[in-house]
């Protein structure tokens, strides 16, 4: 997935490596240390924490960390005639793997509408209801 954002890429990167970034746009809060081999704890709303190994970091460039159920999510910053964010997410090829797939699709478009609305200067769309699921609002 590519959303187009409205900022500098050192702009970019802060807010794909730094707590302060990932909490405007991605997880309420994180914890931990942003560099290869560390483990970043991720808090959501709704759901307990989540503690995920960063497994590769070009700083200025991409991230990519653990994901749920042997997945892989990686964040890359690519210059054009604009700057644009690839997220990528590499689940296991099995059906399981699949099922999580496009289970994630819709939460995944959501997270990077939220980022461009944020590189925009427009609001965090996340709700700050805590008892209002992300969830809420998609048909399954």
């Amino acid at each position: 997935m590519k959303v187009v954002l409205g900022c500098s890429r050192k702009e970019a990167w802060k807010l794909i490596s730094t707590h302060e970034g990932l909490e405007s746009w991605f997880s309420r809060k994180s914890i931990g240390n942003i560099a290869r081999d560390e483990i970043v704890e991720f808090h959501w709303d709704d759901l307990p924490p989540d503690k995920l190994r960063i497994l590769a970091f070009n700083e200025g460039y991409s991230l990519e960390h653990e994901w749920f159920q042997d997945a892989r999510v990686r964040y890359e910053l690519q210059e054009g005639p604009r700057l644009v964010f690839v997220l990528t997410v590499t689940y296991p090829g099995t059906r399981k793997g699949r099922e999580r797939q496009i289970a994630e699709l819709v939460p995944w478009s959501f997270m990077l509408s939220n980022l461009r609305s944020i590189t925009l200067g427009g609001a965090d769309i996340r709700t700050s209801d805590p008892t209002f699921s992300w969830k809420d609002g998609f048909i399954d």
